[in-house]
């Protein structure tokens, strides 16, 4: 469309899908920056966060949310039972924090492959030769025309990550 609003040769420009693009590898996607929060990280778990006091649980959701779990006072963090209230130690706030930002990087380098056909729903840790083919559920290559793809794949890292960092982010609360 450009080419012909210029005054230009179309047929030049011309993309032909029937070179083996799908519509999924020729969509425009939005820049992950320009995306609003709420949608770019609905799939990240939240901090889960322990007292060490009552030994309960309960989720973080960062410093701006209204659904928070513990409770931000102005000394730090305090347990959201009714009965204890206690603040978190900041120590073992950051060891809480370090020891989930260990458990999604290594659920990444796992790298578990799935199936992205549901009548197969195949998952593995082995590549096939034959790249992201499946190769069914008895691995002997028939039954299914499913491609594999990891499970948690790096922008689903990145994303976590960058969700556990704006967590405690000032500013942007």
């Amino acid at each position: 469309m450009l080419a012909e609003c210029l005054g230009l040769d179309t047929s030049k420009y011309r993309v032909s899908t029937a070179s083996g693009a799908t519509n999924a590898e020729a969509e425009i996607h939005p820049l992950e920056s320009q995306v609003p929060d709420h949608i770019r990280f609905k799939d990240c778990a939240p901090l889960s966060l322990r007292c060490r006091a009552c030994h309960s649980r309960s989720d973080f959701h960062g410093l701006g949310h209204a659904e928070n779990g513990a409770l931000v006072t102005k000394d730090g963090l305090a347990c959201s039972k009714d009965d204890c209230g206690r603040v978190l130690p900041t120590l073992s706030l950051v060891a809480q924090l370090e020891y989930q930002i260990r458990q999604h990087t290594s659920r990444y380098y796992a790298a578990w492959l799935v199936c992205d056909d549901p009548a197969c729903g195949a998952r593995t840790r082995q590549m096939s030769v034959y790249g992201h083919r499946c190769l069914g559920p008895r691995g002997l290559a028939q039954g299914c025309l499913g491609r594999m793809a990891f499970e948690y794949g790096e922008k689903a890292l990145y994303n976590q990550l960058l969700y556990l960092k704006g967590m405690f982010d000032v500013d942007k609360a």
